[in-house]
């Protein structure tokens, strides 16, 4: 019953696809109104890319000085080199679905859960601390 409804709609809408003609030049006023629409969508965009950047930053320096002052707890340590980790994955975009931070961790279960259950509580601090700054400044 799905596909037969959705076939029917491909075949309905498939016509007026066709008609439309994409390779129309945009009218100057046309830009205009995209661009007053668009205008309040980029400052919200542009502030929220650069609030993560702040915070990607906090971060990187929060796991630096766990890492330094980590002394001889590897625990600590592996902490501060996952935050790392997943700042710098994501910044570039790269792949760190739960596979295949296995396979690069080499790490058995329950210490890869337990060193995210620190990464969760180091988030936790993180976030009451800069909401203690900004809230209760």
């Amino acid at each position: 019953m799905k596909w037969e409804l959705i076939l029917v709609l491909l075949i309905v809408t498939m016509p007026l696809a066709m008609a439309t003609d994409f390779n129309q030049p945009i009218s100057s006023e046309d830009k205009a109104t995209f661009d007053q629409i668009l205008e309040p969508v980029m400052k919200i965009y542009n502030m929220v890319k650069y609030a993560a950047t702040v915070i990607a930053v906090i971060i990187l320096l929060f796991a630096g000085v766990s890492y330094m002052t980590s002394g001889n707890d590897p625990k600590k340590r592996d902490t501060a080199k996952n935050m790392v980790m997943y700042v710098v994955t994501k910044h570039f975009g790269l792949e760190n679905k739960s596979f295949n931070y296995l396979a690069i961790y080499n790490a058995d279960y329950k210490k890869i859960i337990e060193n995210f259950k620190a990464v969760a509580e180091a988030s936790r601090e993180i976030i009451s601390y800069l909401e203690e700054g900004l809230v209760g400044g």
